[in-house]
């Protein structure tokens, strides 16, 4: 069967581009996933200037806040290993990075409704699985829709957006 040619007008864009401009849908997918990955990092380096306030409110030991952080550190390197998987074999990073981002905020939310230390404990373990995701996933997705020559810059600025967590 013969394949039916339309003729394209020189300098004329595919249907499927979706935006006149390249290079706008690649800002506003950085703008998004700069803001991810940098509220995630900052919740997740929050506890640490927090801890007096916790701490006196619900009776926790440095013993206790030490464990809360380690559990978090601990489940983000687990985490990591199964979300770069997950995401290899469905070829699909943008649905499991949403999920990430919504049970990570639910997580967080559910963090900051605790009065015990258990409960606290649960939270951030929870808190730390889904919020692994976020950053492999945001760099694959912005390595994919970066030009060649953004490439670099963009990464840079989208593992940057993490300094500002970490900033005393």
């Amino acid at each position: 069967m013969p394949r039916i040619r339309t003729p394209v007008r020189p300098g004329a864009r595919s249907p499927s581009v979706i935006d006149s401009d390249p290079g706008r849908y690649e800002n506003r997918l950085l703008l998004i996933l700069f803001l991810a990955f940098g509220f995630v990092f900052f919740d997740r380096q929050a506890l640490p200037f927090l801890a007096p306030l916790i701490s006196k409110e619900i009776h926790l030991s440095n013993t206790e806040l030490g464990t809360l952080s380690g559990v978090l550190a601990l489940t983000w390197a687990l985490s990591g290993l199964v979300a770069g998987r997950l995401s290899d074999k469905f070829g699909r990073r943008k649905p499991i990075l949403i999920a990430a981002v919504v049970l990570f905020s639910c997580f967080s939310a559910a963090g900051g409704l605790m009065t015990g230390f258990l409960g606290l404990l649960i939270a951030r373990a929870l808190m730390g699985v889904a919020e692994e995701a976020v950053l492999p996933l945001a760099q694959s997705l912005m390595v994919e829709a970066s030009r060649e020559n953004r490439r670099g810059l963009n990464m840079g600025l989208l593992q940057g957006s993490s300094v500002a967590g970490a900033v005393e």
